[in-house]
């Protein structure tokens, strides 16, 4: 059993190196071949008597990329061993000595081990990003079988936003054969979901929107170039890659036009040996003021080429950015769903997919728990608490959920949000049900307190020879009931009210037999009675139809934070889609030019076909974008409009002293039927873009990797919930127009009749906190049967 050494002494361990009093941070191994077993206690990686046959990953390295929620910036490195992979890929990044590095025959880097560079960069769009460094397992090891290289490599290309192609020598068209695996890239990747056999050159197309950037660097070259190239790129362009020879191995694909074909950009560069000691070139970290100056020049200038590179790790979904979460996914399921398997052909969208789903309900039972926690109440309490407590806990949920869905679609964030905000509001009523029932819990056990002390002795005197004289002297005992239940309730208004009602209506049944004591009391007032009882359900109805409208707005209000939340984010991601969309096609043209140069003809058509089809998609990606941006904007403006109506409203209803009923009735209803064409203009517009988006944009959700099918069904949903708001809006409105002009109030008194004088009476001690579920429709037909059915009873 070997363990990794430097020649000083020095315990090579993978994590950090062990000087006395010194602890350097090193890379740590993401996935290790099975015959290796990494000791994140002793920070060890040792070779074991089993036989290479997979690959594993190493948790510790999981768990360093979930720690980076922003997106990142994969660079790794590939090619022959013993060729510097390590020390130029921690030289690029100015992180000396990050990766082991090896001065013998046996490979050093075993599996791909990784680096995550701490230092910040910025993308085309100014936005952070996190470079993570692969280094890869040498290929052609002599110890490895041709299938090892294989695994390494496409699970290096899947991960990777640049590939740097590290090899020394000028290369040859034998060279190029020996890396028979790139060209056979689409045979081992899928892109698409979708993927058929018979669309086998489409599916190659779209292989280099997901596949890295290819760097091929050059080691201690000394050669001159050609005068007939003008850099080193050219040198590979015309004299590597063009086919002007037959190749050498006839049943081997081109690897050049593999290079060309799959991979969105090409480029190469030269280093000229770092030294001629063999002392210094084991040691170049610990010696580098003894490294050539040419070398240390050219160095600098590959650093400057490699950063102008960096650019976000693209996902298959358009507007979706690799995480670091979202990369430890992509390896765990590359690597134990694919790459282990003979047969089994890695698929990215398959991949993208997987993660986004397993990262919205991960993020959603996080939320939940995050909720549930801050709802802290002691019950029974007044509603209001309630919701003073859910809209803090929704508020700061939102944001933990927005932090944690970074990198993911707008499109996917909304439809997410709306599965959060059905959980909040299920638990809100859970809430609500479970106060309502410890407050009527309270209430039936106060009631009857009271009961025995103000009513029961009043009892007793009405089943003895003397009476009352008048009902007032009745209305005084139960007024002393509601005074002192009013002041010792607690808990929910409605379930308050609730309680006293029906404790109300059994007493009326239990006093029945009194009704001919109470008719010959000598101060009934029946018109009274009715009106008094008909104003005390007005006012409560009005105070329901009020908290109803409260709602309402507050539901819209958030409905407008949201819209503005989305809205920025859709701009967002928009900008850095069309910055993406400026920089992949100035590399596709670039590549276009590489293939012509290299003789690639067919493929250079081929892709000339793609950028003028891709340039409409992405119009047209760019016109459904707008639409959907324009209608979220549409919504919000119907926000904005309910509260200006609701403000406009309020002021007419200032009026009603100077406007007599008649025109405060006829003002509301030309109010109303204005703001309603307003809104409805609105409502048309939304849905108007819907068709838009479902008519001329088939081409496009047919053609995008990743199908936006969810996208005119969240537009048409979106319609949908700001109409119903609407409609609420205006019936609830309509309900507190009747109260306010006294609309309902005649009804009432209509339909109730000739009821005894008693009830209004007693009505009055109703609280006008009663249930707010009834609606005014059949509120007049409710209060006017209950009022018949008490008729006379004292309550």
């Amino acid at each position: 059993m070997a363990e990794f050494q430097k020649e000083s002494g020095e315990l090579r361990t993978g994590a950090v190196s062990q000087r006395t009093g010194d602890k350097t941070a090193r890379a740590i191994p993401l996935c290790l071949p099975n015959n290796y077993q990494w000791d994140s206690k002793t920070c060890r990686c040792v070779k074991t008597n089993e036989v290479r046959s997979s690959l594993y990953v190493v948790e510790e390295a999981l768990e360093e990329l979930r720690k980076v929620k922003g997106p990142v910036c994969t660079v790794a490195v590939s090619g022959p061993l013993r060729k510097g992979k390590s020390y130029i890929l921690s030289e690029a990044f100015d992180q000396p000595e990050v990766f082991p590095l090896g001065h013998e025959f046996d490979p050093e880097t075993m599996g791909i081990w990784i680096w995550i560079v701490p230092e910040k960069y910025k993308d085309l769009s100014g936005q952070d990003v996190t470079v993570v460094l692969l280094d890869s397992e040498g290929v052609d090891a002599a110890l490895n079988k041709g299938r090892d290289d294989y695994q390494i490599f496409t699970l290096t290309v899947l991960l990777a936003s640049v590939l740097i192609y590290n090899s020394s020598g000028v290369p040859t068209r034998r060279d190029l054969d020996s890396l028979h695996f790139i060209s056979k890239l689409s045979e081992r990747i899928h892109a698409r979901s979708n993927w058929k056999e018979t669309d086998k050159k489409k599916e190659e197309e779209f292989l280099h929107r997901t596949f890295p950037f290819f760097i091929w660097l050059l080691r201690d070259e000394v050669l001159s170039i050609p005068r007939d190239c003008k850099d080193i790129k050219d040198y590979f362009l015309k004299k590597v890659f063009r086919q002007n020879a037959p190749r050498s191995r006839s049943d081997v694909p081109d690897v050049a036009e593999g290079i060309l074909k799959f991979f969105p950009g090409f480029n190469a560069f030269a280093l000229s040996p770092p030294s001629t000691d063999p002392n210094v070139l084991n040691n170049p970290n610990t010696k580098k003021d003894q490294l050539q100056p040419q070398f240390l020049s050219e160095l600098e200038q590959f650093k400057k080429m490699i950063k102008s590179m960096l650019v976000p790790k693209q996902s298959s979904t358009k507007g979706e950015l690799v995480t670091g979460e979202g990369l430890a996914a992509l390896v765990t399921h590359y690597v134990y769903s694919t790459i282990n398997t003979p047969d089994v052909v890695p698929n990215v969208q398959v991949a993208w997919d997987l993660f986004v789903k397993d990262k919205c309900s991960d993020t959603i039972k996080k939320c939940q728990q995050k909720y549930n926690e801050l709802m802290d109440l002691k019950l029974p309490c007044d509603n209001a608490e309630i919701h003073l407590c859910h809209e803090s806990a929704m508020e700061e949920t939102k944001d933990l959920f927005m932090a944690e869905m970074s990198g993911i679609s707008t499109t996917t964030v909304e439809k997410q949000l709306r599965e959060l905000k059905s959980f909040f509001k299920k638990r809100l009523n859970e809430w609500k049900t479970e106060n309502s029932r410890l407050t009527r819990q309270f209430c039936d056990d106060l009631l009857l307190q009271l009961k025995t002390k103000h009513l029961d002795p009043v009892i007793e005197q009405l089943q003895g020879r003397e009476s009352l004289d008048s009902f007032d002297d009745m209305l005084h005992v139960y007024r002393q009931i509601k005074d002192d239940y009013e002041a010792s309730a607690l808990g929910a208004k409605d379930a308050i009210a609730e309680a006293f009602s029906d404790f109300h209506s059994k007493l009326a049944a239990d006093t029945k037999q009194y009704r001919d004591k109470l008719k010959q009391l000598k101060d009934f007032d029946q018109r009274a009675a009715r009106e008094i009882a008909a104003a005390v359900f007005i006012e409560r109805e009005r105070i329901r139809l009020e908290e109803v409208n409260a709602g309402l707005q507050q539901e819209n209000r958030t409905m407008e934070k949201e819209m503005q939340m989305l809205i920025a984010r859709s701009e967002k991601e928009k900008a850095g889609l069309l910055l993406l969309k400026e920089e992949m096609m100035k590399k596709e043209r670039e590549q276009s030019q590489n293939m012509q140069q290299a003789g690639l003809i067919e493929a250079q058509q081929q892709r000339e076909t793609y950028i003028k089809e891709n340039q409409a998609l992405g119009e047209r990606l760019l016109e459904v974008q707008n639409e959907n941006e324009e209608q979220m904007k549409v919504m919000k403006s119907i926000s904005e409009m309910i509260v200006v109506h609701q403000r406009e409203k309020e002021q007419l209803l200032d009026q009603r002293e100077t406007l007599s009923p008649e025109e405060l009735t006829e003002s509301m209803k030309e109010l109303e039927r204005r703001q309603s064409e307003e809104v409805n203009a609105l409502l048309i517009e939304m849905e108007a873009r819907v068709g838009g988006i479902k008519s001329s944009g088939g081409e496009y959700f047919n053609t995008t990797l990743k199908d936006d099918e969810d996208l005119p069904d969240m537009m048409t949903s979106r319609a949908q919930i700001a109409r119903d708001l609407h409609q609420r809006l205006a019936e609830n409105e309509r309900n507190q127009r009747d109260l306010t002009t006294g609309e309902i109030l005649k009804q009432v008194l209509k339909f109730m009749g000739d009821v005894a004088p008693v009830v209004g009476k007693v009505v009055a001690l109703h609280p006008t906190c009663s249930p707010y579920a009834m609606p005014v429709a059949s509120a007049v037909v409710s209060i006017a049967e209950a009022a018949q059915s008490l008729d006379c009873s004292i309550m």
